[in-house]
């Protein structure tokens, strides 16, 4: 997540793993460890310009759900990336 934060550009190819009882706990399959979209939020990008989500389910939401849910793209827009 450290690396990630010094650059403006992003390119995940990788799988979203989405958490539908859970939704901040949804996440990206990386490496070491998942990326979740709680730590997406809460960390300090330096001025995000560009996410390319090349991942399965990056949009995938509960259908019960009121109307309002959260999902990994939308997350990285909420974190400051304008694409």
């Amino acid at each position: 997540l450290d690396a990630l934060r010094h650059n403006k550009w992003l390119h995940l190819a990788c799988h979203g793993m989405p958490n539908r009882k859970q939704p901040f706990e949804s996440s990206f399959a990386m490496r070491d460890r998942p990326l979740m979209i709680k730590d997406i939020i809460r960390s300090h990008w330096h001025n995000p310009e560009f996410a390319f989500l090349s991942a399965f389910h990056t949009t995938a939401v509960d259908e019960t759900s009121s109307g309002e849910s959260i999902h990994l793209a939308a997350a990285m827009q909420f974190s400051g990336f304008r694409n």
